[in-house]
């Protein structure tokens, strides 16, 4: 992952937009004087309302793509979440998976045949050079996003002319999927997705997974316009072209500068897992972890990441103090093995040098940022995993004992050294 960006940004940006809308000015009323017993109005300009714009960080260099069949970083993602929606959506703060946009959806008795039935009147759109408009046929009727497009959006990443590094994630569960991914069958009719009528999309397993409506929310499964692809190619997300449906449509995309996301006023207020947008433009920059944080201290940006060698003076400063926020992010950084070369084709030798790292140590003195110690893999926060506090012992712990009895344990074996014959 060569982004560690959150998935906490949408609530933030919901949160923000409280805080604006609670802020916004009250209309001014037009003063009256009283003269000699007759009223006489004053013209007064109105004060202008403010744009309610929150502007970010997405971090150095150019933002891959904005294609949901080929993103596979945190950044592309994240914009993309903004400007399409799922079939369903994972609720950030409880993990439970919420109706996006499939209204509801039914499994069958044998847990195979998952049928998905989509909301009604959500038109396709883009940016204009003026404003977001609403996207029209060429009898000049809205588009509106049905199954056809959700179809076509899963048949493309599986497409392997596609090259969607994530359609393995499709293929693994939907039936027939991972064959038309290889090449090995070339019919998209053979694979288990089917369109039922224009508002309902049938997907097909090849065996029962009851996490599969997490899976239908991904963004690689996500509907994608036919028409505009077919006629743009590789530039059909670039600005002025780029078609989608979500609460937020993409305004300007400047490479290697900024992206500009404005809300989408044809999104419905309706759907509460996916609420309409309060802020009305996101700028999204693309700086350096350093360069950000001075534009914000600066005040050109309102939220901005702490370099590492800025975190002491950012915590002893009275006012930056009081403008830290440490939250949960969902992301584990960790080291990997090649487990097929020795030492460590031996889960000993790798056990060992996990236990000599003292993950605690690390998190208080380098990286300073509220880190826990990673003792197992999954993130607490995520479905089901567990938390430090509830599970203190498990996982691997700092034991440098333990791991120097490992390793030497290898080593001998490896070495074929007699026990006495090394030395710690």
């Amino acid at each position: 992952m060569n982004r560690s960006r959150a998935w906490w940004w949408l609530s933030l940006v919901a949160l923000v937009g409280l805080v604006l809308s609670a802020c916004a000015p009250a209309a001014t009323p037009t003063p009256q004087v009283i003269e000699k017993e007759r009223v006489v109005e004053k013209v007064v300009t109105p004060t202008p309302v403010p744009r309610k714009v929150l502007r970010l960080n997405l971090g150095p260099g150019d933002v891959p793509t904005l294609d949901p069949s080929l993103a596979t970083d945190t950044s592309s993602i994240q914009i993309i979440e903004l400007a399409f929606v799922g079939l369903t959506r994972q609720n950030e703060e409880t993990a439970a998976v919420e109706p996006g946009m499939a209204e509801r959806w039914e499994v069958s008795p044998d847990g195979k045949v998952w049928t998905f039935y989509l909301r009604k009147g959500i038109p396709w759109v883009r940016w204009n050079g003026q404003e977001v408009e609403q996207v029209k046929d060429e009898k000049g009727n809205v588009r509106y996003v049905t199954a056809h497009d959700f179809y076509y959006g899963a048949i493309r990443t599986l497409d392997p002319k596609t090259g969607g590094e994530y359609a393995y994630v499709p293929a693994f569960f939907i039936e027939g999927a991972k064959e038309f991914n290889e090449g090995t069958i070339t019919d998209p009719a053979q694979v288990g997705i089917k369109v039922l009528d224009d508002y309902t999309i049938q997907f097909t397993l090849k065996e029962p997974v009851g996490f599969f409506a997490n899976i239908a929310g991904l963004w690689m499964l996500r509907a994608e316009p036919q028409w505009l692809i077919e006629e743009k190619g590789d530039r059909w997300t670039e600005t002025g072209a780029y078609h989608s449906y979500g609460p937020y449509v993409m305004k300007e995309w400047v490479h290697d500068s900024h992206i500009v996301m404005v809300a989408n006023p044809f999104w419905p207020d309706n759907i509460p897992s996916v609420p309409k947008p309060k802020i009305e433009e996101i700028v999204f920059r693309m700086l350096d972890e350093s360069p950000a944080f001075a534009e914000y201290e600066a005040g050109n940006l309102d939220v901005a990441g702490v370099p590492l060698s800025e975190i002491d003076r950012v915590k002893a400063d009275p006012v930056l103090s009081k403008q830290l926020v440490i939250a949960p992010v969902l992301c584990t950084y960790y080291y990997g093995f090649n487990v097929t070369k020795p030492p460590f084709d031996d889960a000993r030798m790798r056990l060992a040098f996990s236990l000599a790292v003292d993950r605690k140590a690390i998190v208080e003195n380098v990286t300073k940022g509220g880190q826990e110690p990673a003792q197992w893999f999954s993130r607490p926060g995520l479905q089901a995993a567990p938390t430090l506090q509830t599970h203190p012992n498990l996982g691997v712990k700092y034991d440098p004992e333990r791991a120097k009895q490992l390793f030497q344990e290898v080593l001998r074996e490896c070495l074929k050294i007699q026990p006495g014959e090394l030395r710690s």
